[in-house]
């Protein structure tokens, strides 16, 4: 399984926003790379109410999501940030271990990444 990250910000309103990150943004540590093991969380559950074709596509072929943002909706806004922080984990990874999420809260640390990711010349 090749390591994924996830670019998500909040900036307050009803929904949590994320991107795919650059390829090499996360560097699994050595002991989490062993050949031949699979990153179970990557798998979708069997015997169960299938999942949106959304969600398999961000758990098995989050390459697909390159250019798109990913949108998920709240009940309200919230001011818990830590609480938003842990949603969009769940929903991004999963529980694929080699899957991180940059969680951005600033509107300019937001700007600034995205510009980031978007531009080649500044990678």
């Amino acid at each position: 399984m090749t390591p994924v990250s996830w670019i998500c910000w909040y900036a307050n309103g009803t929904a949590v926003s994320c991107r795919l990150g650059p390829p090499d943004a996360f560097m699994p540590a050595p002991a989490e790379l062993q050949p031949g093991a699979a990153d179970a969380g990557a798998l979708l559950p069997a015997g169960k109410r299938p999942l949106p074709q959304i969600v398999r596509t961000i758990l098995q072929e989050p390459e697909k999501l390159a250019d798109r943002t990913i949108s998920i909706p709240l009940f309200a806004e919230s001011h818990d940030t830590d609480f938003v922080r842990e949603l969009a984990e769940a929903v991004m990874c999963g529980t694929r271990k080699l899957c991180r999420v940059l969680f951005l809260r600033s509107s300019t640390d937001i700007a600034l990444t995205l510009d980031a990711v978007e531009d080649p010349a500044l990678n």
